[in-house]
């Protein structure tokens, strides 16, 4: 079917085919345009000087363009389409356009040979493999914060100074041992 072409100069039309068309154009001066094609035509064009415009394919769709000067435009299509545009020099304008996206579907009754899944696993493991060096948290676990407060300062630097003490006092009184044996077995 070629081109459905509908016009009414003060009254609703209606143009509505059946099938796969190529353009379906309606217009009217006074009233309301409904343009609802049911197969998936290639365009589709509405024009309206004083009314309500109303597009809505229900199938594939490249192109819908309506254009009201005052009155209400409404595009709603329910299938897939590529642009659409909607025009109104004084009234309502109203285009709810699904995204396009690629569907990607899982291939179903495939069978892989072993060489196959072993390449894929293979894939697989080496992309979701991570190196526990280059991680932030073992970054932070290595780094010690420093503490400019006098009270850790303090604590601290006691710590050390026991340490050391305590570590002297060991080796001094085992070196004073250490003389004593050695004089007496001499």
């Amino acid at each position: 079917m070629q081109p459905d072409t509908s016009t009414a100069s003060n009254g609703n039309v209606d143009s509505t085919p059946s099938g796969s068309t190529q353009s379906a154009t309606s217009t009217a001066s006074n009233d309301n345009v409904d343009n609802t094609p049911s197969g998936p035509p290639q365009s589709a064009t509405s024009t309206a000087s004083n009314g309500n415009v109303d597009n809505t394919p229900s199938g594939s769709m490249q192109s819908a363009t309506s254009t009201a000067s005052n009155g209400n435009v409404d595009n709603t299509p329910s299938g897939s389409m590529q642009s659409a545009t909607s025009t109104a020099s004084n009234g309502n304008v109203n285009s709810t356009l699904p995204r396009c996206r690629e569907i990607r579907t899982p291939l179903s009754n495939t069978t892989l040979t072993l060489k196959e899944m072993e390449g894929t696993v293979e894939k697989i493991i080496t992309h979701l493999r991570v190196n526990t060096e280059e991680l932030s948290s073992v970054k932070r676990s290595k780094i010690s914060a420093p503490d400019d407060r006098v009270s850790s300062t303090t604590m601290g630097m006691g710590g050390i100074v026991f340490i050391v003490v305590v570590t002297g006092l060991m080796i001094v009184s085992d070196i004073g041992k250490s003389r004593s044996r050695s004089s007496i077995c001499s």
